[in-house]
């Protein structure tokens, strides 16, 4: 006795046959709802596993505040930036009340709590 199939109720049923599509459709619904985040964070480290996670909120003046934990075993280089700006980000580290570099390495376990502004602001 195999399971019932899902029927369309009060709310969006979307049927997908892979994971790439079903990947896609809910980019595409974060973006259309405009809830994607306007930061990217490229990272490098000695593995092919990321290593790092992060959160990104807004806080009352408009600017991201994001942060960041490296969960790997190996330093994290990481690249923050702006998305649809060609503005360069200006990180300011909130638990050291200093300006730091967009492009800061982390060790296993270091934590980095920042707000991100936009130099044209």
């Amino acid at each position: 006795m195999g399971l019932p199939n899902l029927a369309q109720s009060k709310s969006s049923l979307i049927i997908v046959d892979s994971i790439e599509e079903m990947r896609l459709k809910a980019l595409a619904i974060i973006e259309q709802k405009n809830n994607a985040p306007e930061i990217i964070i490229l990272e490098k480290n000695d593995t092919d596993i990321k290593g790092c996670t992060w959160k990104c909120v807004k806080n009352e003046k408009g600017n991201n505040v994001l942060s960041i934990i490296n969960l790997g075993k190996t330093n994290a280089t990481l690249k923050i930036q702006l998305k649809n700006t060609k503005n360069k980000a200006v990180c300011f580290d909130l638990l050291n009340g200093i300006e730091i570099s967009a492009q800061p390495t982390l060790k296993p376990y270091e934590v980095l709590f920042i707000e991100v502004k936009n130099t044209n602001k």
